[in-house]
């Protein structure tokens, strides 16, 4: 797994990809620890200078480090009132202008916090501030004007301390002194003034390196062509599957000892039943295969969600890629498993019958991975997933032709015959064998008709090996069609946990519990620790890191 430090750097990454002349941030501190919020934010501040570029982020109570690295802060009170924008270094100063006092031992970033919570009243100190500015003024008069304090600057914006109330400022005072504070005023000024480029009249402005914007870039919803956004998909989705080395080695492995053991059972086989049974298992064994890895791509889902809320690509160029990038895996399980059992079995023994049989496999194995990719767009969670892909499975196999024949099919179900992908497949495969040099015509009419693959009374011919193609193919792009729509359309999140049912929280008249608050009473208790230890693995190596060592204390 990876941490949450290392997801949301993932995250930074990808929103940086826009060429876009402002970057917002919301909570990105959340989750994280002040080492990477600081790491983060750090930067987002380089990456800003260095590509001109205006980065907007909101923290809820940001550590001192992390405040350091802002050039401007706006500080948000209780109901959203703005209390100060400005330069993030004449902020103290300025709360310090309207009587708030920053005890010592407390930081920048907590006195800020503190004025914008109610434990503002614990700062307030009007006398105090006004002492000392009456000293500045003696200091300043013995100086004869010629200097001034050099420790500390005294805010421009805020009003004189013998305006200001005899208590606490309320968010609503605060707000409404900013307005009228010089920064204020200016920030009014300039909202009022035109743009100073304005797109619709084409001043648009200059970039880092001092060429114009593109505008229709902006307008456009997917910065990428189609071509580009699948060629994208499919390296991303290829890079994982290649990493995944171990899943490649247990799937090679899986498919050889399968190849083997149906070959083994079925050796040199010459009864007409057996090559039935062998394509049919083999068609089984990939339909299996795909059924138990569609539900792990539900995992991939909450990763399209966030790329398409941030319109990196259509739906349609991400099913497509990731379809692409399963290529060789599929291919690998063609050839080792259908390699292994085509020769063992005894299968007739030519190159355009073996490459024929092969690619009615993979055809078949690359048309049911986007079959059951359908369920992984529209399924709400993997117990979904397998309960619909267990129906496809038994409507393919009762009506592929092998355990019914087809000439025995009902007529009102010969529908689901001519529907399901595995009868057309499994067809084709059958003829590959008995319409080969191997299989004179009048015995391989004979051996057709007697397991009832015929069509009006007639025996299938080797063209329906090409109807098999022209079903599988628009099958093909249905299925992919389908998917890009559930998954642009229909948006399938878990909901989030530790959030109560809206029905449960629903009092009616019929309820016996009365809440009183008495219930909310609780008893206070203490707690108290010896000799605490905590140990985390290291992020290079097996040994392991202590950052508590016998610690001992008491909460009261």
């Amino acid at each position: 797994g990876v941490s949450g430090g290392q997801r949301r750097r993932v995250t930074l990454g990808e929103m940086m990809t826009f060429n876009t002349p402002l970057l917002c941030g919301d909570e990105i501190s959340t989750g994280l620890d002040t080492a990477s919020t600081v790491d983060i934010l750090r930067i987002l501040s380089y990456l800003g200078r260095l590509l001109n570029r205006v980065t907007v982020v909101s923290l809820l109570q940001p550590s001192p480090e992390a405040v350091s690295l802002f050039d401007e802060i706006i500080l948000l009170s209780a109901g959203g009132h703005v209390i100060y924008t400005g330069p993030a270094g004449e902020a103290v100063g300025y709360f310090r202008d309207l009587g708030y006092v920053q005890p010592d031992g407390m930081d920048d970033a907590d006195f800020l916090l503190a004025v914008a919570s109610s434990d503002r009243n614990h700062l307030f100190r009007r006398d105090l501030v006004a002492e000392e500015r009456e000293n500045e003024r003696e200091e300043d008069g013995n100086d004869d004007g010629d200097k001034k304090n050099e420790h500390e600057e005294p805010a421009k914006n805020a009003s004189t301390t013998n305006d200001q109330p005899e208590k606490p400022h309320t968010p609503e005072s605060f707000a409404e002194i900013f307005q009228e504070s010089k920064d204020g005023l200016k920030i009014a000024d300039r909202q009022q003034q035109p743009w100073k480029y304005d797109w619709s009249k084409g001043d648009i402005g200059t970039t880092a390196k001092g060429e114009p914007y593109d505008i229709e870039s902006f307008k456009q919803k997917y910065q990428n062509s189609f071509i580009m956004s699948v060629w994208l998909n499919m390296k991303r989705s290829f890079i994982l599957w290649t990493r995944d080395r171990t899943y490649i080695r247990a799937s090679a492995i899986k498919n050889i000892a399968m190849g083997l053991s149906v070959g083994a059972v079925f050796f040199e086989t010459d009864v007409n039943s057996s090559f039935f049974g062998v394509l049919f298992q083999g068609n089984l064994f990939i339909m299996l295969g795909a059924m138990t890895a569609a539900p792990e791509n539900l995992g991939d889902r909450a990763i399209f969600y966030k790329h398409a809320d941030s319109n990196f690509y259509p739906a349609l160029s991400y099913v497509i890629g990731q379809a692409l990038a399963l290529v060789p895996q599929m291919i690998l399980d063609v050839i080792l498993f259908g390699t292994i059992v085509y020769w063992m079995v005894g299968f007739t023994a030519t190159a355009s019958g073996f490459f024929l049989y092969l690619a009615l496999f993979f055809s078949f194995n690359f048309t049911m991975g986007q079959s059951f990719g359908v369920l992984s767009a529209i399924a709400p969670s993997k117990t979904v997933v397998q309960a619909g892909g267990a129906v496809i499975l038994l409507f393919n196999v009762l009506f592929c032709g092998f355990i019914i024949s087809p000439d025995v099919i009902p007529d009102y179900y010969i529908w689901l015959y001519w529907m399901v992908p595995l009868s057309w497949v499994y067809r084709a495969l059958l003829l590959n064998e008995y319409r080969s040099d191997d299989y004179s015509e009048e015995d391989g009419d004979l051996i057709l008709k007697s397991f009832g693959f015929t069509y009006r009374g007639e025996p299938f011919q080797r063209e329906w090996i090409g109807y098999c193609y022209a079903y599988l193919i628009p099958f093909l792009f249905v299925c992919m069609a389908m998917s890009a729509c559930f998954l642009h359309f229909f948006r399938m999140e878990p909901t989030p946990k530790g959030q109560p049912d809206e029905e449960e929280d629903e009092v009616t008249e019929d309820d016996d519990i009365i809440s009183s608050p008495a219930d909310d009473a609780f008893t206070p208790v203490d707690l108290s620790f010896t000799d605490l230890c905590y140990d985390v693995k290291s992020s290079v190596g097996s040994e392991k890191l202590r950052l508590l060592s016998n610690v001992s204390g008491v909460f009261s």
